[in-house]
C-alpha cells in the first residue's frame, strides 16, 4: 500500500496557539519563563516573509544583468482577543510579580448616594468573647468641683449636674446615653464652665465620672481593648482628669459652627480601663460604652477602606469638592464629611442626603500582581513555536503543524487592548524575524500526518456532524 503523501490543498480552520521562549544568559532558551497562549484567546496568527533584492544594472539591456538577495525579512503577527499582564511584561522587558503577602497601595474610583445610616454604633470593635471577660464599669455625672469658664475665670465649686439640667441634657445611667432631645442650645453661652476650645473648635462637654475600684491608685485608659500604648493616670493627684480619686472624662454634645451652636453627631465611644494598685498590679479590667444622641448620621461604609484621608477626593455631580473634618466630635455641615479610617464609615451632613457623590481614594490591596517597567529596558528576544492543525480541502486528512521561528523580537509598539465597552477589539503583536543561531534555520515548518484519534480537528468535525444530524432530525 502506497504511503500517504501530504496533500497540497490544505486549509487552516483554527488560529492555533503559540509559545514564546525567551533567551536568557549565554543566549540559552529559558523555558521556565516561557509564555503559552493557551491561557488566553488567539484570534489569528499571520506569518510573512520577503526578500529584499538589489539589481546589477546592465547598460546594454533593459533588464538587470543579475538580481541579488540583499536581505531576508519576515514577520509574525499574533492577534489576541484577551489581555494578559504576564505577556505585556514579557514583551516589554518589564518585571511581572505576584505577591500575596505584601500590601500595595491601590486606587479606587466609585460613587455612593448619601443616605441615612441604619447603625450608628460602629466604633466599638471588640468580639463577644473579649467583651465577656470585661466587667461593666460604673458611671455617674461628675460631682461638683473646680471649673474654668471660657474666658479663663476659675470657679471653685461648680455644680455640673445642675448646669446640665439647666441646659436640658441628662445622662441615662441605664443605657449609658447622653440624651439631648431637650437640649437648649441658646443657654450654652451662659454656662461657659462646660465649654472648652480644642484644636480651634469650641465645644460643650458633659463630665462623666468613672467609679474606681477599692485600692485602685492608677488607671490605664484606652478606647480599644489593647492597653499597650494606653496612658497611665495617677488617681492620687488631682488634675483635669482626676477629682477626689475618681477618673473623669468629658464628652462633647454641642459645638459652635460659624458662630452658631449645633448638636454634635450621634455616636458611641467605648472606654476600656485597667485599674492598678500601689504596686502597679492590675486589679480589674472594665468597659463602658457611652452613647451620645445628636444629629442623625447620614453615612456609608466604604469598602475597600481608604488608607489616606489626604488622598480621598469626593465631588458632587457638579464637580464641587467636599472637605474633611478632622474629628467625629465636630458637627458636619453641608459639603463636608468625616471618615473613620479604622472602620471605613464615612459621615455626611443631613443637608447632603440623597446626593450622588463620586469618590476617588487609595487603599491597601492584597494579592497584587504588578507589571513594573524599567527605566533602562532591554529588547527581549524569543524563540516562537506556533502549534496548529490543518486539514485538506476535502476533509479527509489532518496534519499537526509546528512552525518554529528561531529568533524574533517585538517590532513596533506593544499596545494592549483599548479600555472600552467593546471587548472585541483585542490587541495585535508583531514580531520581526531575526538572524537564527548558528546551525539553526530562521523558520522551520513541520507537518505530521494524523489519524482521527489524535486530531483535535477531526474530533471537532465529528462533533459538528453529530450536531447537524441532531438538528436535522429535530427539524424534520
Amino acid at each position: 500500500m502506497a504511503k500517504k503523501t501530504l496533500s497540497k490543498t490544505l486549509v487552516f480552520p483554527k488560529a492555533g496557539h503559540f509559545i514564546l521562549v525567551p533567551y536568557g544568559a549565554g543566549n540559552k532558551l529559558n523555558f521556565s519563563k516561557a509564555y503559552n497562549s493557551r491561557s488566553g484567546i488567539v484570534n489569528s496568527i499571520t506569518r510573512e516573509s520577503s526578500l529584499n533584492t538589489v539589481d546589477l544594472p546592465d547598460g546594454n539591456s533593459t533588464y538587470p544583468a543579475k538580481t541579488y538577495v540583499q536581505t531576508q525579512a519576515g514577520t509574525v503577527t499574533m492577534q489576541l482577543s484577551t489581555y494578559d499582564p504576564r505577556l505585556e511584561a514579557l514583551l516589554s522587558g518589564a518585571t511581572y510579580q505576584e505577591n500575596e503577602q505584601v500590601r500595595e497601595e491601590m486606587w479606587y474610583n466609585g460613587e455612593l448616594i448619601v443616605s441615612k445610616s441604619e447603625n450608628n454604633n460602629t466604633r466599638s470593635n471588640i468580639n463577644l468573647t473579649s467583651r465577656a471577660s470585661l466587667s461593666n464599669q460604673t458611671i455617674t455625672i461628675r460631682e461638683p468641683g473646680p471649673a474654668v469658664k471660657d474666658d479663663g475665670t476659675s470657679v471653685e465649686n461648680f455644680d455640673y449636674a445642675n448646669a446640665y439640667t439647666q441646659l436640658g441634657i441628662k445622662l441615662n445611667l441605664k443605657t449609658a446615653t447622653i440624651e439631648t432631645e431637650n437640649l437648649d442650645l441658646s443657654k450654652i453661652p451662659t454656662l461657659t464652665e462646660v465649654v472648652h476650645t480644642i484644636d480651634g473648635v469650641k465645644r460643650a462637654y458633659m463630665g462623666i465620672q468613672f467609679t474606681a475600684p477599692d485600692s485602685a491608685v492608677k488607671v490605664k485608659v484606652s478606647h480599644t481593648p489593647n492597653f499597650e500604648n494606653a496612658n497611665t493616670i495617677d488617681l492620687t493627684k488631682e488634675s483635669q482628669d482626676v477629682y477626689n480619686g475618681q477618673y473623669i472624662d468629658y464628652i462633647g454634645f454641642a459645638a459652635e459652627v460659624n458662630g452658631e451652636w449645633e448638636k454634635m453627631p450621634q455616636r458611641s465611644i467605648s472606654f476600656y480601663f485597667q485599674w492598678l494598685d500601689a504596686e502597679n498590679k492590675p486589679i480589674k479590667t472594665t468597659i463602658k460604652t457611652i452613647n451620645v444622641q445628636g444629629t442623625v448620621s447620614y453615612s456609608s461604609i466604604l469598602n475597600p477602606i481608604p488608607n489616606n484621608v489626604e488622598q480621598l477626593q469626593i465631588t458632587d455631580q457638579y464637580g464641587n469638592l467636599f472637605e474633611a473634618v478632622d474629628s467625629i466630635a465636630t458637627p458636619i455641615t453641608k459639603g463636608h464629611f468625616f471618615i473613620d479610617t479604622d472602620t471605613g464609615e464615612i459621615k455626611f451632613s443631613a443637608d447632603d442626603k440623597d446626593e450622588t457623590l463620586y469618590l476617588a481614594y487609595t487603599y491597601y490591596g492584597t494579592n497584587i500582581a504588578t507589571v513594573a517597567y524599567s527605566e533602562s529596558p532591554k529588547m527581549s528576544t524569543f524563540q516562537a513555536i506556533i502549534i496548529n492543525e490543518t486539514k485538506d480541502m476535502n476533509e479527509t486528512t489532518y496534519q499537526r503543524v509546528n512552525t518554529i521561528i528561531d529568533n524574533c523580537s517585538v517590532s513596533g509598539s506593544v499596545t494592549p487592548p483599548a479600555q472600552t465597552n467593546n471587548p472585541t477589539g483585542g490587541w495585535t503583536i508583531t514580531f520581526s524575524i531575526s538572524k537564527s543561531r548558528s546551525g539553526k534555520n530562521p523558520i522551520m515548518i513541520k507537518f505530521e500526518q494524523l489519524n482521527e484519534e489524535t486530531s483535535d480537528l477531526a474530533a471537532l468535525d465529528e462533533d459538528m456532524k453529530k450536531q447537524a444530524k441532531s438538528f436535522a432530525q429535530l427539524s424534520a
